[in-house]
C-alpha cells in the first residue's frame, strides 16, 4: 500500500504492475515450540490466509519469492525441518490461485541449518578466521594489490604454501589463506569472512533437498511413498537396439579413493576394475555421453561398498539445469537395473545421498542404455556452444561470494 501510494505520489497517476511479491517463512506442523505467527498452520491455513488476503487486497496473483524454514519463532531449523515444511507447503502452493510462481530460499542457508538445494562448493562463517594463515594479497588499486575476490582465489590457488581444499580469510583489506586444515576456526571481527571449500568447484547437483523439491507430489501434503526400494539382481538383457553409450566416455567424479581406483574405471567395460570415492555421504559420478542419446536404461554394478540412497539425475538442456528421473531410497546394492521413461540427453549422473557402510560408493560399473539414432548422433544446435567435455556450461561460479547460493524456480 505504502509502495503504492508513493508510487502515484511521484508519477501522479496509479501505477500498473502484473504480480506481488511476498515472503513466506513457516515451521510445518505440529509447530511445538514454535510462535503461532511463525507456525504454517493446519492445512497450512495461516500461511495461505496471508496469499489470499494478498490477492484480496491487490487483485493480482502473488509470487512468493522466498520460502523455507522460519528460525526466528523458537525453533531453530534443521535439515528435517526443512525437508517437512517443504512436503506440507509446495503441494499447498501448487494447487493455489494465488499463487503465480514461487521460489525455495537458500541465499543465506548458513542462517537456516541445511536449506541448499544444491550441492554447496564453498561454506561461509562470519567473524571467523584461521589461527595458522598467510597473507597472499591486499585490495586496492595499487599495481600490486587486488581488486576482487577471484583474483585472491587464483593467488591462492597458485600458492604451495596455501592449504588444500582452500580455506580463505577475507576482509575488506586483506585476502588469507590457510596454511594447514584449520579445523576449528578461530572468533574475528565483525568485517572478517572465512570461506572453505567444501565440495568440488564444477559441481551442479541436487541435495537431498533439492531431490526432494524437485520430484514431490503436488496433489499429496507428503513425500513420495512409491519410490522403489530396490531392483532386482537377476538382470534382462538390453534389446538388441540399446547400447551402452557410457562405456569409454569421459568421466567426472567429486572424488577418488586412491590412484587406481579412478572413474574411469567404472565405465571401462571391465568388472575386475571399479571406481571408489572417499568416505563421505555426497558424492557422485557423471558421464559425458559425447553426443546426445535417448536413454532408456540405467545398470549400477555395486562393490560392497554402495548407497542406501541416491539418484540418477540427467543433464536438460532446454531447462539448464540438472533433472531427477530415478530415486531409490532402499537400495540393497548388488547389479541394479534401472528402466526409465526414454529421456534425450548427453550427461547421466549417480548421486550418492547415504552410504549403506562406512566407506564410500564403489562401482565396478556404470552403464548407460540408449538407442544410437543417427539424428542424435551429434550435440544439437542449441546446446551451449562454450560447453566443456566433462560437465555442462553454466556451472557455479567459482568465486566464494556470499551471495553465491541457488533456489529453484517452479
Amino acid at each position: 500500500i505504502e509502495w503504492l501510494n508513493a508510487c502515484k505520489t511521484r508519477y501522479g497517476e496509479p501505477c500498473s504492475f502484473d504480480f506481488t511479491c511476498l515472503h513466506a517463512y513457516y515451521q510445518a506442523e505440529p509447530c511445538n515450540g514454535v510462535e503461532d505467527w511463525a507456525c504454517i498452520g493446519a492445512g497450512g491455513s495461516r500461511a495461505l490466509r496471508k496469499i489470499d488476503d494478498w490477492l484480496a487486497e491487490f487483485g493480482k496473483p502473488t509470487w512468493v519469492t522466498e520460502f523455507a524454514c522460519n528460525p526466528w519463532g523458537g525453533v531453530e531449523c534443521t535439515q528435517e525441518l526443512h525437508i517437512e515444511l517443504m512436503r506440507q507447503f509446495v503441494p499447498l502452493l501448487e494447487a493455489s490461485d494465488a499463487v503465480y510462481k514461487y521460489a525455495w530460499f537458500s541465499a543465506y542457508a548458513y542462517n537456516f541449518g541445511n536449506a541448499n538445494t544444491n550441492q554447496i562448493v564453498w561454506d561461509y562463517s562470519h567473524k571467523k578466521t584461521c589461527e595458522d594463515k598467510k597473507w597472499i594479497a591486499g585490495f586496492g588499486n595499487a599495481g600490486w594489490q587486488i581488486q576482487t575476490k577471484q583474483e585472491c582465489l587464483e593467488i591462492a590457488d597458485g600458492d604451495s604454501d596455501c592449504y588444500s581444499p582452500l580455506t580463505l580469510s577475507i576482509d575488506k583489506d586483506s585476502c588469507y589463506c590457510a596454511i594447514d586444515i584449520c579445523e576449528n576456526p578461530v572468533d574475528s571481527y565483525g568485517g572478517m569472512h572465512l570461506w572453505r571449500e567444501v565440495g568440488p568447484r564444477e559441481a551442479q547437483l541436487l541435495t537431498n533437498l533439492g531431490v526432494l523439491y524437485q520430484t514431490i507430489p503436488v496433489d499429496s501434503s507428503v513425500a513420495p511413498s512409491d519410490v522403489p526400494s530396490s531392483m532386482p539382481s537377476n538382470l534382462s538383457t538390453p534389446t538388441i537396439d540399446l547400447i551402452n553409450v557410457a562405456k569409454g566416455k569421459s568421466v567426472t567424479v567429486s572424488s577418488f579413493e586412491e590412484e587406481g581406483l579412478e572413474g574411469k574405471y567404472a565405465v571401462d567395460g571391465n568388472t575386475d576394475t571399479r571406481w571408489s570415492s572417499i568416505y563421505n555421504d555426497y558424492e557422485y559420478i557423471s558421464v559425458d555421453l559425447g553426443a546426445i542419446y535417448r536413454i532408456e536404461r540405467v545398470i549400477l554394478r555395486w562393490e560392497t561398498a554402495h548407497a542406501s540412497l541416491y539418484s540418477i539425475q540427467v543433464w536438460s538442456s532446454t531447462k539448464g539445469d540438472w533433472e531427477v528421473v530415478y530415486i531409490n531410497n532402499n537400495s540393497l546394492g548388488g547389479n541394479e537395473q534401472i528402466d526409465l521413461e526414454p529421456i534425450s540427453t548427453n550427461f547421466v549422473a549417480m548421486v550418492g545421498q547415504t552410504r549403506a557402510t562406512n566407506y564410500g560408493y564403489s562401482l565396478y560399473e556404470f552403464e548407460v542404455y540408449g538407442r544410437n539414432l543417427p539424428a542424435l548422433s551429434t550435440r544439437p544446435s542449441d546446446q551451449p556452444s562454450d560447453q566443456p567435455s566433462d560437465q555442462p556450461s553454466d556451472q557455479p561460479a567459482t568465486v566464494p561470494c556470499q551471495d553465491n547460493q541457488y533456489f529453484f524456480l517452479k
